[in-house]
């Protein structure tokens, strides 16, 4: 619950940091989406319709103005939905959890990159951002492994079990959020 309480105490500091992307910049982590999303081969309508419609609601507001950082984080939290929901219970993931995962990719890649030269107003918000964003996958981690324990119901074999499923997971056992 801590580590919950403090993430959102970081996240609240962040968003009334309030700080907006320049427009070139903003402009030039569009270009840099659609150069990796190309770069995975075609995208599909069909195939990918979910991150395509997160994506152009991102385009749109860009072209509107400043996008802030908080916006962009949402944006990236919407992506993180079209994964989770193309996403088996084995982890596999379909075609547009892995288009979602490149644009993903991608706008962190951006953020971590940030200066105070592609900011207007409080440049210490992407460093807030950051480190919400490692504050809320810890939490998300711990909350993971509380679910290990509780479904074991006692049973060691079970928790062994699945404990090593989780260590062995790639994707469960590093920190995210740079």
């Amino acid at each position: 619950m801590q580590l919950g309480r403090q993430s959102s105490q970081t996240y609240k500091a962040f968003r009334e940091a309030g700080a907006q992307i320049k427009p070139q910049t903003v402009q030039n982590i569009i270009s840099n989406i659609d150069t990796e999303l190309s770069s995975t081969g075609k995208l599909n309508q069909s195939l990918h319709g979910k991150t395509l419609s997160v994506l152009e609601d991102l385009k749109a507001e860009s072209e509107a103005g400043n996008l802030s950082l908080e916006r962009l984080d949402q944006y990236r939290q919407l992506l993180s939905d079209v994964i989770r929901s193309d996403t088996d219970v084995a982890g596999r993931m379909g075609a547009d959890a892995y288009k979602a995962k490149t644009a993903i990719k991608t706008i962190d890649d951006a953020v971590t990159s940030l200066g105070s030269e592609d900011i207007i107003g409080d440049s210490n918000a992407v460093n807030l951002l950051q480190k919400a964003r490692k504050e809320w996958s810890q939490n998300r981690k711990f909350g993971d492994i509380q679910r290990i324990v509780d479904r074991s119901g006692g049973d060691s074999n079970k928790l062994k079990r699945d404990l090593t499923s989780f260590v062995n997971n790639p994707k469960k056992t590093i920190v995210t959020g740079k």
